[in-house]
C-alpha cells in the first residue's frame, strides 16, 4: 500500500507538471490559470449538489431501515472528488469530475461495497459480522447455536441507608 501511495504522489505531480506545459504552450499562462480557478469553483458547485443529493438518499434508506452503505461510500467519494478539485491540475480536475457523475461514481461505491462483503464473508473483515443485507451481526456461541434472550434494566432508586453509609 505505501509503494502505491509513493507511486501517486510521484506519478500525479508529474503528470500535472506536464499538462500546464502542454496546455500553457498552447493557450497561454492567463487561459490555463484561468481555467484552473474555472474548474475549481465549478467543481465545487457540482459536488455540493451531489452531496445534497447523497445525503438525501442516506436518509431516505435510513428511513426504510436499510444500511445506506453505498450512500456512505460516496460520500467518501465526493469527499476525495472535493480535494482533487480543489487540487490545481487538470488530471486531478478530469478524476474529480468523473467521479462527480452520478452512475460512474455508484459504480464504484457499489463495487468498493461488494468488495466489503466478500472480504466479510471470507473471514477477511469484522468477526461476528455476516454481510447480507448490509453489516447485521449474528450472535452465535461455538456451537453456532443462536442465543436469544432479553433483559430490563431496573432502577432502584436510592435507600436512606446507603446514603447513611456514605456519610
Amino acid at each position: 500500500m505505501f509503494r502505491i501511495l509513493l507511486a501517486i504522489f510521484i506519478i500525479v505531480p508529474i503528470i500535472e507538471i506536464y499538462l500546464f506545459m502542454r496546455i500553457g504552450e498552447m493557450i497561454g499562462v492567463g487561459p490555463t490559470l484561468g481555467m484552473i480557478i474555472l474548474t475549481a469553483f465549478i467543481g465545487i458547485t457540482m459536488l455540493k449538489w451531489q452531496g445534497l443529493s447523497t445525503l438525501q438518499r442516506a436518509q431516505e434508506n435510513l428511513q426504510e431501515n436499510k444500511i445506506p452503505a453505498t450512500e456512505l461510500v460516496e460520500g467518501i467519494i465526493l469527499l476525495l472528488c472535493g480535494a482533487l478539485l480543489l487540487t490545481p491540475g487538470f488530471f486531478t480536475d478530469t478524476v474529480g469530475f468523473l467521479m462527480l457523475i452520478p452512475p460512474i461514481r455508484q459504480a464504484v461505491a457499489k463495487i468498493v461495497v461488494e468488495k466489503g462483503k466478500l472480504q466479510i464473508l471470507n473471514g477477511q473483515g469484522f468477526s461476528g459480522f455476516s454481510s447480507h443485507d448490509g453489516f447485521r451481526q449474528n450472535h452465535s456461541d461455538q456451537d453456532g447455536d443462536i442465543i436469544d434472550g432479553e433483559f430490563t434494566k431496573e432502577d432502584k432508586g436510592s435507600n436512606d441507608e446507603d446514603i447513611k453509609k456514605l456519610d
